[in-house]
C-alpha cells in the first residue's frame, strides 16, 4: 500500500474523477420505473482503485475497451448509502447530489424509489458533460 487511504482523499478524488448514476432497474415498468443507483470513480492508474476498493470494502473494476480508463463501480445499496454517508460534507462539487440522495432516495431492502424526482438530483451535478461546456472549458496551447 503506498497510499494513506483516508475519507478525505477519498471525497476530493470523487469530486474530480466520479459519479453517481440513477439508472432504470432492468424489467421496471415504464410508468413506474425502479431506479437503481451506482457510484463510478474513473483513473487511468489500476493501482489506486485498487487501493481504494480495498479501503471501501466492495466495488468491482472495469477497463473501459474504448479508452482503457479503469472503473471502479459498485451498486449495493447498502455500500452506497455508507459511501455517501462517509463523503458527507467532505465531498464540495457533488455534495448537493450526495445531500439529495441521502434525504430522498430510500436504500433499505425491499423499498422502492417509484416517486424520485431524478430531475432534481440532476439539478445537482455541477459539471454538463456538453459540446458547448466542452467548448468554453477547453483551453488551446495556442497563445
Amino acid at each position: 500500500h503506498y497510499i494513506s487511504m483516508n475519507w478525505d482523499y477519498i471525497a476530493g478524488f470523487f469530486d474530480g474523477e466520479g459519479n453517481i448514476h440513477i439508472l432504470k432497474v432492468k424489467g421496471s415498468k415504464d410508468d413506474a420505473p425502479q431506479l437503481g443507483v451506482m457510484v463510478r470513480i474513473y483513473q487511468n492508474s489500476k493501482d489506486i482503485l485498487e487501493e481504494m476498493k480495498i479501503f471501501l470494502g466492495c466495488g468491482t473494476i472495469y477497463q473501459k475497451k474504448s479508452n482503457g480508463v479503469f472503473e471502479l463501480t459498485f451498486n449495493k445499496k447498502e455500500n452506497v448509502k455508507s459511501f455517501l454517508s462517509n463523503l458527507r460534507g467532505r465531498a464540495i462539487l457533488k455534495g448537493g447530489q450526495i445531500d439529495y440522495l441521502l434525504e430522498n432516495y430510500k436504500f433499505n431492502r425491499g423499498e422502492n424509489n417509484y416517486g424520485f424526482d431524478v430531475d432534481k438530483f440532476r439539478s445537482f451535478i455541477t459539471r454538463k458533460n456538453t459540446t458547448k461546456f466542452r467548448k468554453l472549458h477547453t483551453f488551446s496551447s495556442q497563445q
